[in-house]
């Protein structure tokens, strides 16, 4: 996959425990041709082009901790030298809701300010995950049934055409997200591609 390896930014904007951006680390780590003193700091490079959010504050550490954690197991593949102090070093951007009780997440349509939770620093959400080269993401599976009302008023509101399916509204949101010939990958179901409603 040729546009990983050249893309500046890559977003997963349900990234949960981060196995996506993993998994890229992974495939952009393994293409690196670097010498032996360049490959540590390939490394860490690469992984400044990683962007996640998720609303859920805990499970954006579980993020850090296991992108991290693949850092540490790609360089001890290579036989690089590992240290405390490497850990440090390694700071994708991940982001969280401000919002205890926020109800949606990326498909914030009011540029809502969003966290880096490693240093703190506030931005807005459309400049932590917008302009994107590729977005990979696997996002929420909710439909009408069983979801709550204000959800249900905010999709109906924002993502008209998605009839209140939180999937298919990611769909739209993730269009604004991209580069005007960015990519995405998104994992859904095929089955709202057969409903009249839609």
């Amino acid at each position: 996959m040729h546009q990983l390896q050249n893309a500046n930014k890559i977003v997963d904007p349900c990234a949960g425990g981060g196995n996506f951006l993993v998994e890229c680390l992974d495939f952009m780590c393994a293409q690196c041709n670097e010498t032996k003193n360049n490959f540590l700091q390939k490394v860490i490079w690469n992984v400044t082009k990683l962007y996640g959010y998720d609303i859920d504050r805990h499970i954006t550490r579980i993020a850090l901790v296991n992108i991290r954690l693949r850092v540490l197991a790609i360089l001890n593949h290579k036989n690089e030298e590992i240290s405390f102090e490497i850990w440090e070093y390694i700071c994708p951007n991940i982001f969280r809701s401000l919002q205890s009780d926020d109800i949606c997440g990326a498909l914030s349509t009011d540029n809502q300010t969003v966290v880096n939770i490693l240093n703190g620093n506030k931005t807005s959400i459309d400049s932590a995950l917008g302009n994107a080269d590729i977005i990979l993401t696997n996002p929420p599976f909710a439909t009408i049934k069983g979801m709550l009302s204000e959800q249900k008023v905010f999709l109906k509101k924002n993502y008209p055409d998605a009839n209140c399916d939180m999937c298919v509204s990611f769909f739209d949101a993730i269009y604004k997200m991209l580069k005007p010939k960015g990519i995405c990958g998104i994992v859904s179901q095929n089955s709202w591609m057969h409903l009249k409603t839609f």
